[in-house]
């Protein structure tokens, strides 16, 4: 069975960035994963696809080429003590180190990915603060109307 373009730019992500030493294989390419990192033991890493917020026919007829843009997200769950800013940094420093040494997602996506933001945000009312991170990250690629699942 074939996979839309989205399911595939998600798994090219997580294998881009399975095994980095904060995160290890604690990367999953989903957004409802229930995610309990005391149980995970470390930071873990949600890979899923925002919106499309633009999508533009290249050609006029049928079949024809999209243009599309994407927001592929990448969220940071971390619980840590007094040092959680320092594990989410340490995990955003080899999550952007890992894209942009390779910004096509191994050929995935030619026209590569560009980080647009990162957001931080900290819940200190538990006993352990648990720590978030998101980068988003913005990718343009073409399919065919006809086709969703074709990467072009």
């Amino acid at each position: 069975m074939s996979t839309h373009a989205r399911t595939q730019i998600r798994a090219a992500a997580k294998q881009a960035l399975a095994g980095l030493p904060s995160i290890g294989s604690r990367v999953f390419s989903n957004r409802a994963r229930p995610v309990d990192p005391d149980k995970l033991g470390g930071p873990c890493l949600l890979v899923y696809c925002n919106d499309e917020p633009q999508i533009e026919a290249a050609e006029i007829g049928t079949p024809h080429v999209q243009l599309r843009r994407l927001d592929l997200v990448l969220r940071v769950v971390c619980k840590a003590g007094t040092d959680v800013d320092d594990v989410l940094d340490a995990c955003l420093l080899q999550i952007e180190q890992a894209m942009a040494a390779d910004t096509s997602l191994g050929g995935v996506i030619p026209a590569g990915v560009q980080l647009a933001s990162i957001q931080t945000d900290v819940d200190d009312s538990l006993e352990t603060p648990l720590g978030v991170a998101v980068l988003l990250y913005r990718a343009e690629y073409q399919t065919f109307n006809t086709a969703p699942d074709v990467l072009l």
